[in-house]
């Protein structure tokens, strides 16, 4: 599945690309999971991690939506990070 070559902008367009989905991957998984501390969504495509969206919120609605598919950025998501000063 290929990413969106350009920023999606506006909910029309948000919903037209996200509504064809189910075709372009019929055996996705999707749930929601905590990210960088927020609601986010978890694509698993054949029992892989696939691609995990953060979604930014403003005033009640989401505003953006910014998906990591990098296979050695999402590999690092099974990791717990310890955070030290």
């Amino acid at each position: 599945m290929a990413a969106a070559r350009h920023p999606i902008t506006g909910s029309a367009k948000v919903v037209a690309f996200l509504s064809k989905f189910t075709t372009l991957a019929s055996t996705a998984v999707v749930d929601t999971v905590w990210f960088n501390g927020a609601l986010g969504g978890r694509i698993v495509l054949d029992g892989q991690l696939n691609t995990v969206i953060s979604f930014v919120i403003e005033h009640g609605r989401i505003s953006r939506m910014y998906a990591v598919r990098n296979p050695h950025k999402l590999g690092r998501l099974n990791e717990e990070t310890v955070i030290a000063r």
